[in-house]
């Protein structure tokens, strides 16, 4: 329930910050292909998720990407 909860605030930033600078259309698009991306690479979502990988580690890892 917690993640729900914080995805869906972070969910809402994202489109309210989006919504001033790239627009509504585009930043919905951009989370559809973040979803699709996530559920083919499943390797990729679970390093996301550990705890025990740092911030600026994953980070480095999604700039790389």
């Amino acid at each position: 329930m917690k993640e729900k909860l914080l995805g869906e605030r972070y969910g809402e930033a994202f489109l309210s910050y989006a919504k001033d600078t790239i627009g509504f259309e585009k930043a919905a698009e951009e989370l559809r292909n973040l979803k699709l991306f996530l559920h083919q690479n499943v390797e990729f979502f679970d390093f996301l998720k550990e705890p025990q990988i740092m911030y600026e580690a994953k980070c480095d890892v999604i700039d790389k990407v």
